[in-house]
């Protein structure tokens, strides 16, 4: 039996997460906010099919106006419920979404801080701490207008995008993503501001599992857990990205961690709603009436058959069912039985244990689901990227939707392609951009040059 760790309850607008209250389910519009009509339509159809919390990105300062003319037209139309501004870089930014939704998202590796360039830093304490002193000062704006607007604040501590302060001292390591988000917590403890939702992002399951299960030690440690917000980033699309995602957030909700959930999908954002409602119908709202929930234990060689031949409920029975054997690497051989519609037996074992880093037995694909940076058709070419290099066993290819966090996030992938300038992407290796400004519908045929040109192409 698993203790719930209960975080302390956090109001965002009309909704209360945190405590016994139940999991909240949200996504993001992958639009850009200044399309305004097309913003309050996705709005509404994401609201409409489940979501407790929509997020827009808002990368510009002219879209400060935009994203107050799409909150104001949703609740002339009667949709009350929060939203929350994405914002990198732009504290003026930040400050002024605070006015406008229930919620801002603000990445610490580069919210202030000096962005990763992936470079050697050699701080002293002394130099250190100073860095951290003006990251300070430049918070305290921010936390004046949520504290006279209500709003919240979500840390989001991003694998892959954390600042070369942190990298340099910590690594790209669930332990740096810790650090880079208690930094931030400290800061506004120091201003009792407690107005906090915390998310360790990563693509890797492992990764985010061990981030976020560190993050609640750290949190129990200084007597103040706040609301976490779970989800597998750039999980990609299909099948295996929803395995990916249900692994990690079950595994977390299992142990009674979390109070907000996102499916990232490299689909349309209605898909994450839609998919998250059918997980969390199977894992039901646990954490909101007990206190204690029960985790199976499997290990050695595993028979399992869902009782479901739907694949998606079958994918998210299965993996509440064994996620924290799989990732505690409990279960060295797993056999599906059962006939799932779609979904050979075989493939779906073969996908558990690589998601869980077990067994590798494709190659491993990781796509952001998009957002309103995303300026090129990310939907088609990752779809294009996977269905093209499956075959290249071991090989990390990601298909990322823009430069704000895709060089960074993408960076324990082998190759991929970035989105750049408009219907244009630039082809990678590992952090190093190889081929610039490439046409998107040329992106599949560079990339595998790319893959060619370094020894790493097999044919099919």
């Amino acid at each position: 039996m698993t203790k719930n760790v209960f975080a302390q309850k956090v109001k965002i607008g009309d909704i209360t997460i945190g405590g016994k209250n139940k999991i909240a389910i949200q996504s993001m519009t992958n639009v850009p906010v200044g399309d305004i009509l097309a913003s309050v339509s996705q709005c509404k159809q994401l609201f409409g099919a489940g979501a407790d919390l929509v997020r827009l990105s808002v990368p510009r300062t002219p879209d400060i106006d935009s994203l107050q003319q799409v909150k104001k037209k949703l609740v002339a139309d009667g949709y009350t419920k929060p939203l929350v501004a994405d914002v990198h870089f732009s504290s003026i930014i930040a400050e002024e979404c605070a006015k406008i939704v229930e919620k801002v998202r603000i990445n610490p590796g580069n919210y202030i801080d000096k962005r990763a360039n992936f470079k050697e830093l050699n701080l002293s304490d002394y130099e250190y701490n100073l860095e951290l002193e003006k990251i300070h000062d430049r918070l305290l704006p921010l936390i004046k207008v949520c504290n006279e607007y209500g709003t919240a604040i979500r840390i989001g501590s991003n694998h892959g995008s954390l600042s070369d302060r942190i990298l340099s001292r910590y690594g790209n390591t669930a332990k740096g993503m810790v650090e880079a988000a208690m930094e931030f917590i400290s800061i506004f403890n120091a201003e009792n501001f407690h107005n906090l939702v915390i998310s360790m992002k990563a693509s890797n399951v492992k990764v985010m599992t061990e981030s976020c299960s560190l993050l609640t030690q750290r949190m129990i440690e200084t007597g103040n857990v706040y609301p976490q917000h779970l989800g597998v980033t750039e999980a990609g699309a299909g099948t295996d990205a929803r395995i990916k995602s249900c692994l990690g957030i079950a595994y977390l909700l299992n142990k009674g961690i979390g109070d907000t959930i996102r499916v990232s999908l490299t689909e349309p954002p209605v898909n994450e709603i839609t998919f998250a409602k059918k997980f969390m119908a199977e894992f039901g709202e646990k954490k909101a009436y007990s206190e204690n929930i029960a985790t199976p234990d499997f290990s050695g060689s595993v028979n399992f058959t869902p009782k479901s031949d739907n694949p998606e409920t079958a994918i998210s029975e299965t993996c509440i069912s064994l996620a924290n054997s799989l990732i505690d690497r409990k279960i060295n051989n797993l056999q599906i039985n059962g006939d799932i519609n779609g979904y050979a037996n075989n493939d779906f074992a073969a996908d558990l244990m690589q998601a869980a880093g077990i067994c590798i037995s494709k190659a491993e694909f990781i796509s952001c689901p998009g957002c309103g940076r995303t300026n090129y058709d990310l939907e088609r070419i990752s779809e294009a990227v996977k269905r093209e290099f499956s075959h290249l066993k071991g090989l990390k290819i990601a298909t990322m939707g823009c430069v704000v966090n895709g060089p960074g996030e993408m960076a324990d992938a082998d190759y991929g392609c970035v989105g750049s300038t408009k219907d244009h992407v630039i082809i990678y290796k590992g952090q190093i951009p190889i081929i610039r400004d490439v046409p998107q519908d040329n992106a599949v045929e560079m990339l595998k040059k790319v893959i060619a040109d370094n020894g790493d192409w097999k044919e099919k």
